[in-house]
């Protein structure tokens, strides 16, 4: 825990935000140290919702939160980079190809949020995924690919490295 780096006793609120609260649509992790109460705690959580959603979780589910929601928005930087490049390889132009890509992960990642509670990604991937249709050709490919592996594995990486820095802070 980063509080043992601080003097004894010192009231500590470990904070991991993720980029898009730049634009208010972010989340932010926090984990109070040893010496923080309810209170405190709540009340820290509180001034930070005015920008984003605050989490309260903790200390070691930080490094989870970090790999999936302090890195997560590289991951959808990196799906959308690779569907432009998709779109320029077949004949659209960058600019449309990197627009086309840019509102769909919008669209989807608002889809997601409103149906929060209600229907999860699984369910809402299925939704849009016909039986013998284009999407479900894609599905199977990315599957192939063990895609869903692979990702999960990158955001486990990224916990764990999290995880190494904690460390070293101490």
């Amino acid at each position: 825990m980063m509080q043992s780096a601080l003097r004894q006793n010192q009231l500590t609120i470990r904070t991991m935000p993720n980029t898009p609260l730049s634009v208010g649509a972010g989340v932010v992790g926090l984990a109070p140290g040893d010496h923080a109460t309810q209170e405190q705690t709540e009340t820290v959580a509180e001034l930070l919702s005015a920008a984003y959603r605050v989490h309260i979780l903790d200390e070691p589910q930080i490094d989870a939160l970090t790999g999936v929601a302090g890195s997560g928005p590289a991951y959808a930087f990196y799906l959308a980079e690779h569907m432009a490049a998709a779109g320029v390889e077949m004949g659209l132009d960058p600019d449309l190809a990197a627009a086309l890509a840019a509102q769909t992960l919008y669209g989807a990642g608002t889809m997601l949020v409103e149906n929060l509670g209600v229907l999860d990604a699984a369910q809402l991937r299925r939704n849009v995924t016909s039986p013998n249709g284009t999407t479900e050709q894609a599905i199977r490919t990315f599957d192939e690919a063990d895609m869903g592996h692979t990702i999960r594995a990158g955001a486990k990486a990224s916990s764990e490295r999290a995880a190494e820095i904690s460390q070293s802070l101490r």
